[in-house]
Parts: C-alpha cells; structure tokens; sequence
C-alpha cells in the first residue's frame, strides 16, 4: 500500500474499502491473459467445439508435417527414437509364472518362437519387437496405429497380428445402424469403441 492509500484510509476509511474492492474486480476483469486481444495473442485463433471437430480440419496437414519432420529432422528423428528405445527397448521377453516349471518353460520357448516374424506379422516381415517400435513411432508421428488379429492357418499357434495405417480408416462415415462413427471408429451408445 502506497502513501497516498494509507492516506486515504487514515482520512476515510470507506473510501479507502471501496478504492481497494474496485482495483481487486479490475484485477479480476484482466487475469486471463489467454482471453486478452492484446499484441501478445495477435493471431491466435480459436475454435470453441469438440476435440473432433476442431482437430477433423487440421487433421491430415498436422500428419504430413509429422511424417515430413520424421523423414527429414534429426531433432524428431531423436525424440521418437527416444520414445522407441524406452518402452521397447531390445524387446519384450515373457516370464511365465505358473505352478508348473516344465509348463513355464514351454510357454517361455512357444512365445519366443511367435514372436518371429513368420509367425506373429501375417505378412512374415517383421518381428514382435519391431511391430511393438513402430506401434511407438506411429503413434507419436500418426497419433495412432490399428492392429487387427488375425486367426490363420499354419505358424507355432494359429494366430499373428496385421498392422494398418490410420490413413487405412474410412473417415467418411459418420453412422451406420443408430451407431455412430467418428473419424472411422464405431462407438456403441456408451462412446465405446467396438469397430
């Protein structure tokens, strides 16, 4: 408090109250300053809507831009790298815990043996390992990856994994059977994801 508000309060002391209630709701009018028109927020544009309906518009353009920082940034190329290296690492390795020793070891044995890639990529290209990095890598650049299980004649176990791009997603669709669909996924009447 200044000299001249002690003043004021020695002098008047509700004239001094009213003084300080009016500069608290001047305080509280300008303390957003994200809701400001100033020059710091000159250009900065928004959109008041739903997740989905903001981000449908820019959707594609933020995708190509990541997939162009990925092709051609070192500094992205570094930060994603970092993420694959974290949460893969060299692999996943299962530890069976069961009761029964023999049975852990052949469970340990079978999943290293689908883990190959003729086993568990129905296009025999890449290993579980390098499905589970660029599952990390897709989603950082991609904001997501669909994995669609596959039951299939022939490898260790009847079964492997088929990776598809979010580009893959028909975004065209918007409902089907009183169900409805937001940017190619099928929710039930609860918002949960069932295709």
């Amino acid at each position: 408090m200044n000299w001249l508000e002690k003043a004021i309060a020695f002098v008047s002391p509700s004239v001094a109250f009213r003084r300080e209630a009016w500069r608290k709701s001047y305080e509280e009018l300008r303390g957003y300053d994200a809701g400001a028109n100033d020059r710091l927020n000159a250009g900065w544009n928004t959109v008041n809507a739903s997740a989905e309906q903001t981000d449908r518009i820019h959707r594609n353009t933020v995708r190509s831009r990541a997939r162009d920082l990925e092709r051609n940034s070192d500094i992205q190329e570094s930060i994603v790298g970092a993420f694959e290296r974290n949460i893969v690492g060299i692999g996943f390795k299962l530890q069976a815990k069961t009761d029964n020793e023999e049975l852990n070891t052949q469970i340990e044995v079978l999943w290293k043996e689908w883990c190959k890639p003729r086993n568990c990529d129905v296009t025999f290209q890449q290993s579980f390992s390098a499905m589970c990095r660029m599952a990390v890598r897709r989603k950082k650049i991609d904001g997501g990856i669909v994995f669609i299980k596959r039951y299939t004649k022939g490898g260790v176990v009847p079964f492997s994994i088929q990776t598809r791009e979010v580009d893959d997603l028909d975004t065209m669709q918007t409902g089907r059977n009183d169900l409805r669909i937001v940017n190619g996924i099928e929710y039930n009447e609860f918002n949960r994801p069932i295709a």
